[in-house]
């Protein structure tokens, strides 16, 4: 038997109707503005993540946790950009609501930060 699952939330449902609108619209230059305005839905001016070495706090919610609260299983791969450069990256990323995560990014420890 099929398993059944909740329909999508309709935040997800209007962004995919639109999207082909998102190219030619105002973009930051270095990934984790957009990565946390793409997880959270809301802007650099709200988020606060607007340059590199911040990290996206767990009072915004993120589509991954509002996905996890209506039932759905929640995964996360790849580069996050959501932590400090300069710090180990999480073990995993259940903090913006992913249940299974894993992070490829490169932390930039070493002694060429100095």
């Amino acid at each position: 038997m099929a398993q059944r699952f909740p329909p999508p939330p309709r935040s997800i449902v209007s962004l995919a109707k639109v999207c082909d609108l998102i190219g030619p619209m105002l973009m930051c230059l270095s990934a984790p503005p957009n990565r946390a305005t793409f997880l959270t839905g809301r802007s650099l001016d709200i988020h606060g993540i607007a340059t590199n070495n911040l990290m996206l706090t767990t009072d915004h919610p993120t589509y991954a946790s509002v996905l996890q609260k209506s039932g759905y299983r929640t995964g996360g791969f790849g580069k996050f950009h959501q932590t400090p450069m300069q710090e180990p990256l999480p073990e995993n990323f259940g903090y913006l609501g992913f249940d299974e995560s894993i992070p490829t990014e490169d932390p930039k420890l070493g002694p060429w930060l100095d």
